[in-house]
């Protein structure tokens, strides 16, 4: 997400982080977009191994760096930029590698193969985040959103209506700003005989509840995997549901009016 380059760039990435789904959470996680960032020589080399090169999606990354350094195109391109760089080498140990032999290898590249791997300037689109954030973004707890917002989805959140839990069957709610957001039309099917949908020309929801239709103007909303999230304190207070939020225990209290 700093949109660091390395001196030895065998690929550039820039798929957004993709957490595949699971049992506990459906639909997984888009946990950032990244401008670009390198793939360095290293982490396609294996620690114990002289020349064995990994293939395919086997990069070396972190669980949360791997949803977007394993997509193919990646591999593809470290492939080709490393089996040239072997011809290059003749025999010797990949590890050996100068400074000076990659410059080489990337003017090259670019010129008998149009792929530019160095000088390359990318977006840094974390500047903004504590080191305290960037510890959780790089443990799968956040998600960064436009603006610089961030959603918290670790730990899941339980929201208990009239002391039933709510279950969603989709992307799970999350916290913006200490404020619960969650799924606009399951929470809507869950309340009770009710749906709703998003307009996003006009930035508004429209909703039938309980034998009533309304409209919520100006709405402010997070599109997540495909799926409109709102604010819980602004859904409550246009329901008319009385709730309380215990963000020691990750909970949702919610009772009706």
């Amino acid at each position: 997400m700093t949109g660091r380059m390395f001196w030895d760039n065998v690929s550039v990435g820039g798929y957004f982080m993709d957490i595949q789904g699971s049992r506990s959470n459906r639909e997984g996680l888009a946990i950032g977009r990244p401008d670009k960032y390198g793939m360095p020589l290293r982490s396609y080399l294996l620690h114990d191994y002289d020349n064995v090169v990994t293939a395919g999606k086997l990069v070396g990354a972190t669980a949360v760096a791997y949803g977007s350094a394993r997509i193919q195109p990646n591999g593809a391109m470290a492939g080709e930029t490393i089996g040239v760089l072997m011809a290059q080498m003749q025999g010797r140990s990949l590890k050996a590698t100068t400074p000076e032999e990659i410059a080489r290898l990337h003017k090259r590249m670019e010129k008998t193969y149009q792929i530019k791997l160095y000088d390359q300037v990318a977006k840094d689109k974390i500047a903004h985040l504590s080191e305290a954030e960037r510890s959780e973004l790089d443990n799968g707890r956040i998600t960064l959103l436009k603006g610089n917002k961030i959603a918290h989805h670790l730990p899941f959140i339980r929201i208990r209506l009239e002391g039933q839990a709510i279950t969603y069957n989709g992307i799970k709610p999350i916290v913006i700003g200490g404020i619960p957001w969650v799924p606009l039309s399951q929470t809507f099917e869950k309340l009770g005989q009710g749906d709703a949908t998003y307009d996003e020309e006009n930035r508004r929801i429209q909703y039938t509840f309980m034998g009533r239709n309304g409209t919520i103007p100006s709405a402010d909303v997070q599109v997540l995997n495909n799926f409109v999230l709102v604010s819980w304190a602004k859904l409550a207070e246009e329901l008319g549901y009385h709730w309380d939020w215990n963000e020691s225990r990750d909970e949702v209290i919610v009772r009706r009016l």
